[in-house]
């Protein structure tokens, strides 16, 4: 069967969940499936990992000043390459193609966050799926997709085993006190992913709670410098490190014990998923996505969206239990069997031949 994946992706930006799925579905269904694939996205990041996984990659333009372009090289891809099943994974791609050729190919259009904006423009082609129940019930309440035209499908995620010589540098380099316990934050810098409320939250804890953690910040984006400045201001400089982006995130839950995730939106979130297959039990904020696949008590804490207090509360809480935390981290690692991506990838396989 030919597929053709399509998405769009700010390539100013680390690569975030979307971009993820994209890559290794399109992979998946290259070298375990034997489908003949084709992807079309914007010059990024994106393409440049396609193309080294050996998938043919037709460039889109990034800009819709230029979506006369963008509806010129679909229209050509489409007609030279004839894909029995287009893939989209963002609205914008999904809207062009919906418009103009819906006729051609069967249109899948997959939505990875929980959203209520642009509702004239929204389309979803012949067939939708959603990463979460709450997503797809968005879908039909707010978008009016029919009950029949959509299903859940739940991202998965492949863990790679952690670099151990990695760990160790990583270990020498900022657990200089034995005492001291590491904590994962993964997602880019800016607001929807809430990081300022995590840096407030560590400043409200006790004397005794903030000389006993520091908090990796795994990404990069536009609030860098703001968070960065925040840090310094609230004299938290041995509280945080800032990494980066970082591709491979196994080291660095090998090295800590749990992960935040203080998001203001998210669909579902490939994170969390990360921190249970590498049996980490997680902090998270209690929005729709996030709440579905956070078992309360058992794999990690739910905390209000906004509330730096709840969130000081429960880092507090993991500190001062490590037999509470230990127990988490082993029933964070039975739950991610939930998420099996040889499942996902099924899924998707046997979606595509039936649409």
């Amino acid at each position: 069967m030919k597929i053709l994946f399509a998405h769009m992706y700010d390539s100013r930006y680390a690569l975030g969940g979307a971009e993820r799925v994209v890559i290794n579905l399109a992979t998946a269904m290259k070298d375990d499936y034997g489908h003949d694939v084709t992807c079309a996205v914007n010059s990024s990041p994106v393409a440049g990992e396609l193309r080294e996984r050996g998938c043919n990659v037709v460039e889109l333009a990034w800009s819709k000043w230029e979506s006369f372009q963008t509806i010129t090289r679909l229209g050509h891809v489409l007609q030279t390459f004839q894909p029995a099943v287009v893939h989209s994974h963002h609205r914008y791609t999904t809207f062009l193609l919906d418009l103009f050729f819906r006729r051609r190919s069967r249109i899948l259009h997959t939505e990875h966050v929980l959203r209520d904006d642009k509702k004239s423009f929204f389309r979803y082609g012949h067939y939708a799926t959603a990463v979460a129940e709450s997503v797809r019930q968005q879908l039909i309440d707010h978008y009016r997709v029919p009950e029949d035209r959509v299903c859940v499908i739940p991202n998965a995620v492949q863990l790679k085993a952690p670099n151990m010589a990695r760990v160790e540098s990583l270990r020498r380099q900022y657990m200089n006190d034995p005492e001291r316990l590491m904590a994962l934050c993964v997602g880019r810098l800016e607001e929807q992913k809430g990081q300022a409320y995590l840096v407030e939250a560590v400043s409200m804890l006790s004397q005794k709670h903030r000389r006993k953690i520091v908090i990796f910040f795994a990404g990069d984006g536009r609030h860098e410098e703001e968070l960065k400045s925040n840090v310094k201001h609230c004299g938290l400089s041995d509280n945080f490190a800032f990494l980066g982006f970082t591709k491979d995130i196994s080291e660095l839950l090998e090295l800590c014990a749990f992960l935040v995730l203080p998001s203001l939106r998210e669909g579902l979130p490939l994170t969390l998923l990360e921190a249970y297959a590498g049996g980490r039990p997680v902090i998270a904020t209690d929005i729709p996505g996030t709440r579905d696949i956070v078992d309360v008590g058992n794999t990690g804490i739910l905390v209000p969206a906004r509330d730096p207090a709840a969130l000081a509360r429960a880092i507090e809480s993991l500190l001062d239990d490590p037999i509470k935390t230990a127990a988490m981290a082993v029933n964070a690692r039975r739950y991610a069997d939930r998420y099996s991506y040889k499942e996902m990838t099924a899924q998707y396989d046997r979606l595509y031949r039936s649409i």
